[in-house]
């Protein structure tokens, strides 16, 4: 399932950085955590550029994450100026991911 817009985020200038934070967690104690959020990045036509898991796996106790993917990060190296990002989580059968205080912030440069 995606956050937001499905259609993603276009990246108007080239990116330098990208940071994604939030508090989460897999409301099933009696299952294995399996939840994941995972951002996508697409070429102006929609195919897939890059597939990147943002914090691992979640665990069963609300906890604050924050990530930063910077200029050295695949990511960021990939990106180019008309790509989209789109944000999307992953769970297995038995999940329930709860995200809150969901933040995504871009760095952009000519």
């Amino acid at each position: 399932k995606y956050f937001g817009r499905r259609s993603g985020l276009e990246l108007k200038m080239k990116l330098r950085a990208l940071t994604v934070s939030c508090t989460w967690t897999d409301d099933n104690p009696e299952e294995e955590s399996t939840g994941k959020l995972i951002l996508l990045l697409k070429d102006a036509n929609g195919n897939e550029k890059g597939r990147y898991d943002v914090f691992g796996t979640v665990t069963h106790d609300w906890v604050h994450k924050m990530r930063v993917f910077d200029s050295g990060s695949e990511l960021v190296r990939s990106a180019a100026e008309g790509d989209k990002l789109q944000l999307m989580h992953e769970i297995g059968d038995n999940g329930e991911l709860h995200v809150d205080n969901l933040d995504m912030y871009l760095m952009l440069t000519e």
